[in-house]
């Protein structure tokens, strides 16, 4: 991958996280999408200057975004060869209403379905994560290598709860088996910039069963270049357009797979 696609990728989640951050302040204008799903003027705002930079330097290229209404037609649309983009453009939007300050900007590039590069940007830490597939993930400029912890008892560890009621209780057993099992799981709400904390080394492992493909994008690919591993809840290989994920570091993948896989089959 050339270095001006990487750039671009980081210059886009920047310039959505300031976009993101100039409405911070002011009165939320927020509009419901469905059950438990929100959008605000500021998902709009960072998608417009996010879609500005990737078109200003490659106006050819498509771009797939949370708030352009694809919706479940993204599973089945199919990618070209050459380069395209999955963007989120605020995710965290929950907490972002809420005045909660943890939300990201997420922003990844591929090529045909090979996942090559991205950028997530928390603009609340100024805190700049990038990858490049073969060459590494970062924070800011620091090299990031998952964690090495290999025991499940001392795992910190988060499990999503989705929006719909059958998968929040599926997720929910998961959660309710790992809380028993490790140091302690959270639920922050945010999943980009969880799977990004998992490269980081902050979190020893990640697990969501309804992600769609610009949530875990460019995180994903971060967990990869890290030294990590990441699945689906079956134990097929994750790749950038799947939504469900299970993220560790590859000492503990397996013992938290086998976990969420006992707990799911004991609600069947």
């Amino acid at each position: 991958m050339t270095t001006s696609v990487i750039g671009v990728a980081i210059e886009a989640a920047r310039q959505g996280a300031e976009a993101v951050q100039a409405v911070r302040d002011r009165p939320r204008e927020i509009t419901s999408k469905g059950f438990r799903d929100d959008v605000t003027d500021a998902d709009y705002a960072a998608q417009q200057a996010i879609l500005s930079v990737i078109r200003a330097a490659f106006p050819t290229h498509p771009v797939i975004s949370e708030e352009n209404h694809l919706g479940a037609a993204v599973g089945a649309w199919q990618p070209p060869e050459d380069y395209w983009w999955l963007v989120d453009p605020l995710d965290g939007t929950t907490n972002f209403s809420r005045g909660l300050p943890h939300y990201c900007v997420s922003v990844a590039v591929l090529r045909g379905p090979m996942l090559i590069g991205g950028a997530i940007c928390d603009p609340t830490r100024n805190h700049l994560f990038y990858a490049e597939r073969g060459q590494g993930a970062y924070l800011n400029d620091r090299r990031l290598h998952v964690s090495e912890r290999a025991d499940l008892a001392e795992a910190v560890l988060e499990v999503a709860l989705a929006r719909q009621q059958d998968d929040r209780r599926r997720g929910l057993a998961i959660f309710n088996r790992l809380a028993l099992l490790s140091r302690t799981v959270r639920s922050m709400g945010a999943a980009a910039l969880s799977l990004a904390h998992v490269a980081a080394g902050w979190l020893d492992g990640y697990v969501h069963l309804t992600l769609r493909p610009w949530d875990s994008a460019a995180g994903g690919l971060m967990i990869q270049e890290a030294g990590g591993r990441l699945s689906l809840p079956d134990g097929s290989d994750w790749a950038g357009r799947f939504a469900p994920v299970v993220a560790a570091s590859a000492a503990l993948h397996p013992a938290i797979l086998a976990e969420v896989q006992q707990a799911l089959a004991a609600l069947e």
